[in-house]
């Protein structure tokens, strides 16, 4: 019953992975071409998905993957737009740089 639970709350969580991965390059164009409704559809589309991972998957990632160490490199970001280096790092703290990220990108003001 237990594995049952744990799996409906992260089946989701690599398709929230790209629909956010779509939302925040989308915001940052909205940003530069200083289109505001698209920003503001975006970046509350960022909000309902930092939501998702804060509230729904953050304490299941950190119970069962905490351990977890990649086979094959994960791109981590270096700086604020580059995904330069690779690291294999266990999945609950590329979890969490993500969600610091996505945080990042939700809190960024419109270019005044």
């Amino acid at each position: 019953k237990n594995v049952g639970l744990e799996l409906n709350l992260n089946i989701h969580i690599p398709g929230t992975i790209k629909e956010v991965a779509f939302n925040t390059r989308l915001t940052s164009l909205s940003i530069i071409s200083r289109d505001y409704a698209e920003w503001f559809k975006h970046n509350n589309n960022t909000l309902g998905d930092i939501f998702i991972f804060d509230t729904l998957s953050w304490h299941s990632v950190n119970a069962n993957m905490n351990n977890v160490k990649t086979s094959s490199p994960l791109i981590i970001p270096v700086g604020k737009y580059s995904y330069d280096s690779l690291e294999t790092v266990p999945l609950s703290e590329a979890y969490s740089k993500m969600l610091s990220d996505l945080k990042y990108v939700y809190n960024r003001g419109k270019i005044k």
